[in-house]
């Protein structure tokens, strides 16, 4: 666990903390379209998978899988975990994270969840300050495109002008699901400064260049289960340093994901962040890549 790392070992972690902020100024990265692909080869087999079980209704849900990760749930837990292997995958010049996470609120319906994440204006309220700035640029039905400003501070701060195209469907009266895929993504070079500018996209530092989020919804149990899965792209690990970096960079898609799901149900219950009962969070106990059907481990790169 990176906890373990950083606070069993100061040594190490005083140098990632002088080193980290100097290494995407120092060495700028650029995107390779042998990273695309594979980006959006993972992103085409969620795709297939998930009209797979769209088909199949009692493989719907990853929680759907494990009566003990469902009772957990039930229990208040919010469970995160590495989709496939241990959550990244080399792709030639980049990463491809793939994180997966689940939680249920009782008493609400699909509706609820729908309402609120089809509300793109409102995104800088419910996920700040994460999310500086959001609104929906155009609808087309359960269509839309969407602009989010991201700020993420972890050593360094980074901000992010970012463009999605999303799509909402219904697959039954207790199951709808959605798919955000990212059209843009732009780092800001002096945020908020008098001379601040984009970075040409895809020759930048290398935070976030593609990413992919996939949420589905099963009303059951007396409440509503959700389930988000989120496909990133960014820069790879430096030649030399992937002992020092790979634990941490394993680190942030988790705690973001888990943030992500925490702020959303504050949401749905109308509360703050603060009063959240239930801020420890499970991880889960196996890794993911051995719960997909087959056809869907051999589509991923």
């Amino acid at each position: 666990m990176i906890c373990s790392i950083l606070f069993h070992r100061p040594a190490r972690l005083a140098f990632v903390l002088g080193l980290l902020p100097i290494l995407p100024a120092a060495q700028a990265a650029q995107l390779h379209p042998e990273a695309v692909k594979a980006f959006e080869q993972r992103v085409a087999a969620v795709d297939d998978w998930g009209s797979d079980r769209g088909g199949k209704l009692p493989e719907f849900l990853w929680t759907g899988r494990s009566d003990e990760r469902r009772e957990r749930l039930r229990r208040g837990e919010i469970v995160v975990g590495p989709r496939q292997g241990k959550g990244d995958t080399d792709v030639g010049q980049g990463l491809v994270h793939h994180w997966i996470g689940g939680m249920f609120v009782p008493g609400l319906t699909a509706v609820n969840a729908l309402d609120l994440l089809r509300n793109f204006d409102s995104y800088k309220q419910i996920y700040a300050p994460s999310v500086e700035d959001s609104k929906t640029l155009r609808r087309d039905g359960d269509a839309y495109r969407a602009y989010l400003r991201l700020r993420k501070h972890h050593i360094v701060t980074v901000v992010l002008n970012t463009e999605y195209q999303a799509e909402f469907a219904r697959v039954d009266s207790a199951r709808w699901h959605s798919r955000s895929v990212s059209t843009r993504v732009a780092q800001v070079k002096d945020p908020g400064g008098p001379d601040e500018r984009e970075l040409p996209v895809g020759n930048d530092s290398g935070y976030l260049w593609r990413i992919a989020t996939f949420w589905r919804f099963e009303e059951a149990d007396g409440g509503l289960y959700l389930e988000c899965e989120v496909i990133g792209l960014t820069r790879g690990v430096p030649f030399g340093l992937g002992w020092l970096v790979r634990p941490i960079i394993r680190g942030f898609p988790r705690e973001s994901l888990t943030e992500t799901l925490q702020d959303t149900r504050n949401a749905l219950l109308g509360r703050s962040r603060d009063a959240d009962p239930a801020r420890v969070v499970s991880q889960a106990a196996t890794p993911l890549a051995a719960t997909p059907p087959e056809t869907h481990q051999t589509a991923l790169p």
